[in-house]
């Protein structure tokens, strides 16, 4: 992803912000009125019956499952379904952003052969998983935030993404400590 494409995503997260403020009916509404689709075909086509999704649409939460299948027969993507339903939210492409730049940094300050180790390090068959498993064990490492999302991110466990956050953060130290090192010789 290029620099012009990360910031026509910042200049779209505040409408994002803005939709998931909204109550999931009130945008699943919006979006069947978008479609051209009246509450009787929604219903149909979602296997439920149209008073139902009237209180869907009036407030009343459905259940995951039901939000996803409303979803998919709007013909909304998986993207725009996790939108829809707040599993994706504008923190979410925020941090996404953040985590971007941050490897096109370390892209920038290593040379081509460590980069590709590093890429190969961040793909889900890399054996990464059971190994910050154990080593999550060992440190002890147990309650924090989720960390921000990367290709196969969300398959990893909440301790397996913070040391490989930490990883990523003592590598960047480390690479700044050889530029300075390197700038004085």
């Amino acid at each position: 992803m290029d620099e012009e494409q990360m910031q026509a995503i910042e200049a779209l997260l505040p409408q994002l912000e803005a939709l998931q403020g909204q109550p999931f009916g009130q945008r699943l509404g919006r979006l069947r009125e978008e479609k051209g689709l009246t509450q009787g075909e929604l219903a149909r086509a979602a296997g439920i019956t149209r008073p139902y999704l009237t209180q869907v649409e009036g407030g009343r939460t459905p259940s995951a499952e039901l939000q996803v299948r409303l979803a998919h027969c709007l013909g909304l993507d998986d993207m725009d379904v996790a939108i829809l339903t707040g599993t994706l939210t504008a923190a979410d492409f925020a941090k996404g952003l953040r985590i971007q730049r941050l490897i096109d940094a370390i892209r920038e300050h290593l040379p081509a052969e460590l980069y590709a180790e590093f890429l190969a390090l961040l793909s889900p068959d890399s054996g990464v998983t059971s190994w910050a498993t154990r080593m999550a064990t060992l440190a002890g490492v147990e309650d924090f935030q989720p960390a921000e999302p990367l290709p196969g991110w969300s398959k990893l466990t909440a301790a397996h993404r913070r040391l490989i956050q930490q990883l990523v953060a003592k590598l960047v130290l480390a690479q700044q400590a050889e530029e300075v090192g390197t700038d004085g010789d």
